[in-house]
C-alpha cells in the first residue's frame, strides 16, 4: 500500500533543536550551525490588528516559508525522517515496494512536506510504521495529519484488509483519485479522462477571458503565457493522447479567432500553419504535439 501523508503547517512546527541536531550529525561545522541558529531565532515579528500594528514579539521555533533559507533548513528536518524510516526497513520493522528481485525496495519518496510512503499491506507494517511516525513527530515537533492524508491499495490486496488497515490509520481518503505533486496517482487506461482536469483548466481560463475585450495581440500573448503554459508541467512526464491535445488545440485556436461559447466562426488559418515562426507565416504557438514528445525524449 501507499500512504500520502499530509503534514500539518509543516513549517510553523519545527523544531530548532531537531534541525541544529541533524546538522551537526551530518558534519557541519559548529560555526556554521551558530550561523543558522542567527539566521532563525533572531526574528521578529509584529501582527496588524485593526490596522494598527501590535509589539514585536520574538518565535520560539518553526521556519518563515518563503525565506530562501527556509527549504534548506526544512531538508534536514527530512532528513530524519529518512534515516528514521531506513533503520525500521533495516530492523525489518515493514517492507517496502520491491518492483522486482533484483532491485532496490521503495519505502518512501519525500519533496518538501510531502510524502509518500510505502509498505506491505499488514497491521504488522503499518503499526511499525506509525510508531516511526509519531517518533519522528515528536521529536521534530510535525504532526500528521490523517484527516488530509490518503492510501491506496494494491489489487489484489483484499476488501476486509482495506477496510482494516483504513480504519487504523484513520484515513477518511481510501484509493480516491488523488494528486502528487500536481500530479494523478493513478493513471488510467483512458489518458483523456484522467487528464480531463487540464482541459478543464484551460477552459476555465478561457471562458473568463472571452468576457473581457481583448486585442489580437493580447489573445495572442494570453494563449502563449497561460493557455500553453497551463499543461507543460504534466507533458513532461506524461505522453498525452492525440485525442486530448487535438481539444486543446481547438480550444486556443477558437479563442484567438474570438469565437464564444457555441458561436461559431471562420478559421481562415489552420493551427499547423499558426505554430510555424512569424517568418514562415506563423504565429510561433506552441504545438503540444511536439512539445510533449521533446519533453519525454530528454
Amino acid at each position: 500500500m501507499a500512504i500520502k501523508v499530509d503534514i500539518s503547517k509543516a513549517y510553523d512546527r519545527v523544531e530548532w533543536s531537531f534541525v541544529w541536531f541533524i546538522m551537526k550529525k551530518l558534519g557541519f561545522c559548529s560555526k556554521w550551525i551558530e550561523w543558522m541558529k542567527a539566521c532563525a531565532s533572531t526574528i521578529s515579528y509584529s501582527v496588524i490588528v485593526d490596522g494598527t500594528p501590535t509589539d514585536f514579539f520574538k518565535s520560539s521555533r518553526g521556519l518563515r516559508q518563503r525565506d530562501p533559507l527556509s527549504p534548506y533548513l526544512f531538508l534536514f528536518c527530512a532528513e530524519g525522517l529518512s534515516y528514521l524510516l531506513h533503520k525500521g526497513e533495516e530492523n525489518n520493522l515493514f517492507q517496502g515496494l520491491r518492483l522486482n528481485s533484483r532491485c532496490p525496495t521503495i519505502h518512501h519518496l519525500l519533496f518538501a512536506d510531502d510524502s509518500l510512503l510505502f509498505c506491505k499491506a499488514t497491521k504488522y507494517n503499518y503499526s511499525n510504521l506509525s510508531q516511526i511516525l509519531q517518533l519522528h513527530g515528536r521529536l521534530s515537533g510535525q504532526q500528521i495529519n490523517f484527516s488530509k492524508s490518503a492510501v491506496f491499495f494494491s489489487k489484489n490486496t483484499p476488501l476486509p484488509i482495506r477496510t482494516e488497515l483504513a480504519a487504523s490509520l484513520e484515513v477518511p481518503n481510501i484509493g480516491t483519485q488523488d494528486k502528487y505533486l500536481g500530479l494523478p496517482f493513478i493513471v488510467h487506461r483512458s489518458k483523456k479522462e484522467t487528464f480531463a482536469f487540464i482541459k478543464e483548466k484551460v477552459a476555465k481560463k478561457l471562458s473568463h477571458w472571452n468576457k473581457s475585450f481583448l486585442s489580437a495581440s493580447g489573445r495572442e500573448v494570453l494563449i502563449k503565457a497561460v493557455g500553453s503554459a497551463i499543461p507543460i508541467y504534466t507533458l513532461d512526464c506524461f505522453k498525452f493522447s492525440y485525442t486530448l491535445l487535438d481539444e486543446l488545440h481547438r480550444m486556443m485556436i477558437q479563442f484567438w479567432w474570438g469565437q464564444k461559447q457555441n458561436e461559431k466562426k471562420m478559421q481562415w488559418i489552420s493551427w499547423d500553419t499558426m505554430t510555424r515562426e512569424k517568418n514562415f507565416g506563423g504565429m510561433e504557438f506552441k504545438n503540444l504535439k511536439a512539445f510533449n514528445l521533446a519533453m519525454l525524449a530528454k
